[in-house]
């Protein structure tokens, strides 16, 4: 076992502090301003339906009536960027109109932007039918059956990969979307075609390109494979979690690509910025890999990612800020960022979820 190095000990409960400082009656917004939310860039669908699918998985064992009301809001954030055609837009400016009506708006021309946010909603909404309040359940699966039409049209890997994790959740507890029944193979097996199509000697991908939150692909295939139980799946998994591992655990703590220049085939890693939405994937990833092999390894693995927020990382200081509830935006050449933002606050919360849920610490 490596000797774990905290700088500080992790919260016992979730705190919904800094959440709420970043939540208005609309949504969270995506941007802070040091530890104040940034009200210019106005709200992201990526990061209110991450937050919804935080709120839900805290609410399975936290009835505390204020994360009842973000699910509420964030779910109407959802609803409000919905489009009749079945996709969503993906960013509200700060100044929207109320009573301006998009529903009547098509994002065609742009929905190959915007496909890894739409999975990400696909995911958030399959888990509002499955654990949501009940009031809330048969709306939700209402835009999941208009949203059923798009889900071959995405491209991307981890577009493709969120929307697998929320068909997987559906059929796991035999809920059946409209002309959904076979998609999560055809999913499958577009993510697989991506594989074999970028793989190279030493190189074992599903991009062209690594960029963040890479766990998510294979743990969507973990997860297809309770379903599926393909050999082919299994391979697959095995060779592009080596291939993570090959850089993310090149030292003794969690090394997770930096932002500052994705990771191309020939190319040079990046340290930095590493990002907290990267680690997040990691640790559902692991989490998976350990419930289904067993292996003490993967939980190994799976400490040291989390302990990355403690300060146990490449310069020794936490991202989590026990005094904000936030998390900073990400870990600098010599410390971390200056803000608080939306999607590193999320990340680190559902970290903590995965990392405390079922006794796997």
């Amino acid at each position: 076992m490596i000797e774990q190095k905290r700088v500080i000990n992790p919260p016992e409960q979730i705190s919904l502090k800094h959440i709420l400082k970043l939540t208005d009656d609309t949504g969270i917004f995506q941007d802070a301003s040091g530890t104040q939310a940034d009200k210019v860039f106005g709200y992201s669908l990526n990061d209110n339906a991450r937050a919804l699918l935080l709120c839900l998985w805290m609410s399975e064992k936290n009835k505390d009536p204020k994360i009842a009301m973000l699910i509420k809001i964030y779910f109407g954030f959802v609803k409000m960027m919905a489009l009749e055609d079945g996709s969503f837009m993906s960013y509200l400016p700060d100044d929207f109109s109320s009573d301006s009506d998009s529903s009547s708006d098509s994002y065609d021309e742009d929905f190959e932007e915007n496909e890894d946010a739409f999975g990400r909603t696909f995911w958030a909404l399959a888990v509002l039918y499955l654990n949501g309040p009940v009031e809330l359940r048969e709306e939700s699966l209402s835009y999941l059956n208009e949203s059923v039409k798009h889900i071959l049209r995405v491209k991307t890997p981890r577009g493709m990969a969120n929307i697998l994790i929320g068909l997987t959740l559906l059929q796991l507890e035999s809920v059946q979307i409209k002309d959904a029944g076979g998609m999560p193979l055809q999913l499958v097996q577009k993510i697989q075609s991506c594989f074999k199509q970028q793989s190279e000697e030493n190189i074992n991908w599903f991009d062209p390109i690594v960029s963040t939150e890479n766990g998510i692909i294979p743990y969507s295939l973990l997860l297809a494979n309770k379903i599926l139980k393909s050999k082919h799946i299994l391979v697959t998994i095995d060779q592009s979690v080596n291939y993570l591992e090959s850089f993310c655990f090149a030292k003794k703590t969690i090394n997770p690509l930096g932002s500052k220049a994705w990771y191309l085939k020939d190319g040079e890693l990046t340290e930095f910025t590493q990002q907290a939405i990267e680690v997040f994937s990691l640790l559902l990833m692991y989490k998976e890999l350990y419930r289904q092999k067993k292996n003490k390894s993967y939980l190994e693995k799976l400490n040291i990612c989390f302990d990355w927020f403690l300060g146990e990382n490449n310069l020794g200081i936490p991202l989590f800020d026990k005094e904000t509830g936030g998390c900073w935006d990400g870990l600098e050449e010599e410390s971390h960022s200056p803000n608080q933002g939306a999607e590193s606050l999320i990340s680190f919360w559902l970290s903590h979820h995965i990392y405390f849920s079922n006794g796997t610490n």
